[in-house]
C-alpha cells in the first residue's frame, strides 16, 4: 500500500525555536496575505493538573500564565505586505480564479464562498479552471466546487485519474469510490464506459 516518508531538509536547522520556556506553539494557520500564523498558549507549565504528583503540585503554580497567549505572524524574507483581497466582496464568477491561487487561505475561502452562496452559473468556469488550472490544487479546489454545487460528473473525475499530478490521480479515487456508492453513481459510471 501507500507509504509516507519524510527527511529534515537541513539536518542542523529548525524550522522555528524559541528561548523562552513558556512558548507553547499550539496551531498554525494560513493566513489571508500569505503569511504564517502560530498561536503560542503561552503558558509556564501545560501538563493537565491530574497528571501531576501531588508533591509537585504543592511547588507549581499549574494556572501560571492563563491570562496570557500570543499570535505570532511568519513572514518569509523580504516580506512586503500587500492587502489581501475582500474576497466576500467578489462576485461568483470572480472567485473561480481565486480557486487556483498560490495562496492557500485565497483558495480555500473562495472554495467556501462559492460552496455557501450556491451559484451555479458558475458551473462552466468551476469546470473549465478543473480542466486547465497549472497548479494542482487549483484543479482539485474546482472539482471540489463542482462536487459542492452537485454539478460534478463522471467525466470530471475520469480526466482527473489520467491527471500529470499524482495527488490529483489519488483524489480522483477517493471521488470515484465515493460516487460507486451511491446507486445514481454506478449508474452514471455505466453510462459513460
Amino acid at each position: 500500500g501507500a507509504t509516507f516518508s519524510a527527511h529534515r531538509v537541513e539536518e542542523e536547522s529548525e524550522f522555528l525555536t524559541s528561548e523562552d520556556n513558556w512558548f507553547r506553539p499550539t496551531n498554525f494557520s494560513n493566513g489571508p496575505d500569505g503569511c504564517l500564523y502560530v498561536l503560542d498558549m503561552y503558558r509556564e507549565t501545560i501538563e493537565h493538573p491530574r497528571s501531576v504528583p501531588d508533591d509537585i503540585k504543592a511547588h507549581v503554580d499549574l494556572e501560571s500564565g492563563d491570562d496570557r497567549g500570543r499570535i505570532w505572524r511568519l513572514t518569509p524574507s523580504g516580506f512586503t505586505f500587500t492587502a489581501p483581497p475582500r474576497l466576500g466582496d467578489l462576485s461568483s464568477a470572480e472567485l473561480v480564479s481565486h480557486l487556483a491561487s498560490t495562496n492557500a487561505w485565497q483558495r480555500e475561502t473562495a472554495q467556501r464562498l462559492l460552496w455557501e452562496r450556491q451559484d451555479r452559473s458558475v458551473i462552466d468556469d468551476v469546470r473549465e479552471l478543473a480542466k486547465t488550472s497549472k497548479l494542482a490544487v487549483g484543479r482539485r479546489h474546482a472539482l471540489d466546487v463542482l462536487k459542492g454545487l452537485g454539478a460534478m460528473e463522471t467525466a470530471d473525475v475520469v480526466r482527473a485519474l489520467s491527471d500529470d499530478d499524482p495527488r490529483m490521480q489519488v483524489y480522483a479515487l477517493k471521488l470515484l469510490s465515493r460516487q460507486l456508492n451511491t446507486p445514481r453513481g454506478d449508474r452514471n459510471l455505466k453510462n459513460e464506459q
